[in-house]
Parts: structure tokens; C-alpha cells; sequence
């Protein structure tokens, strides 16, 4: 069963972050689980959370609401 997210924000917003050229893949196996942790960490504070997030070699997208 799909569980409805609580109400937290009208307005969800689209980040990209582009790194620079000579940092490695942000999809290597060492960055993306830092990068599960800290998001972890991020979403424990009150009033931000990201609802969804992709990970590219050079960029990552991801979908925040924050009060």
C-alpha cells in the first residue's frame, strides 16, 4: 500500500547541483552512501526534508520542501 506523506509544504522546489570537473562520479559506491547519510542527518532537522533525488555522474537533482 502506498502511504500518503504527511502535509509538510505547498511548494516543493527543483535543485540541481553541478560539481566540478575533476571531482569523481557522484554515483560511486563511497559517495553515494556518505551522500544517504548525510541526507539522513539534513531530513532529521524540522522544517526540510527531500522528497526525492537523482544522482548523475556530475549533477545530482532533488526535489526539497522546506517550511
Amino acid at each position: 500500500h502506498h502511504v500518503k506523506r504527511p502535509d509538510f509544504s505547498d511548494v516543493a522546489a527543483h535543485v540541481t547541483v553541478r560539481v566540478l570537473k575533476d571531482v569523481p562520479s557522484l554515483r560511486s559506491r563511497r559517495f553515494v552512501r556518505e551522500f544517504k547519510r548525510s541526507l539522513r542527518e539534513a531530513c532529521d532537522r524540522e522544517g526540510f526534508r527531500v522528497v526525492q533525488y537523482a544522482l548523475q555522474s556530475d549533477h545530482a537533482h532533488l526535489i526539497v520542501e522546506a517550511a
